[in-house]
């Protein structure tokens, strides 16, 4: 899928879902999102992208966390520390793309479902895949640091 099929079916949620606060975390430089989503109510955009100075200012919690450029970038370290920055900031929804990883989905998918609670998953091409999940209550940790 391309960008603008994502931003379809993120405007398609947005619109549904009348969010107050959307999160583009790994926006990129010409936040192309943005630009993309057809939507049909005022809600605050905020980019954020680590990489790019004008952009890399502490992310607030959002309604709605989108993530589309990032994950299929990372190495497993930074994917673990994306997913848990994910999950952090969602209030409500995160809708996660991962494009061209170099994990399977096999890979990602107990990851995400231990952060968040999975309500879609759809293969998007030979190593490609979209999820759309709800935020679940904060991982609880026992004494030893094991996540619950």
């Amino acid at each position: 899928m391309q960008l603008e099929q994502y931003a379809e079916l993120i405007s398609e949620m947005i619109n549904r879902l009348e969010p107050l606060h959307v999160l583009d975390y790994g926006c990129g430089p010409d936040v192309a999102l943005a630009k993309a989503l057809k939507v049909k109510h005022a809600f605050k955009y905020q980019a954020f992208d680590k990489d790019v100075p004008k952009f890399s200012g502490e992310p607030f919690p959002a309604d709605v966390v989108v993530c589309t450029r990032v994950l299929g970038e990372c190495d497993e370290d930074e994917a673990e520390e994306a997913l848990d920055n994910l999950r952090r900031l969602t209030e409500g929804v995160c809708v996660m793309v991962v494009n061209h990883s170099a994990m399977p989905a096999v890979w990602w998918l107990p990851r995400i479902m231990v952060r968040f609670d999975l309500q879609t998953y759809q293969v998007a091409g030979d190593d490609s895949f979209y999820a759309v999940a709800y935020a679940h209550p904060k991982v609880i940790e026992n004494e030893a640091g094991e996540k619950l």
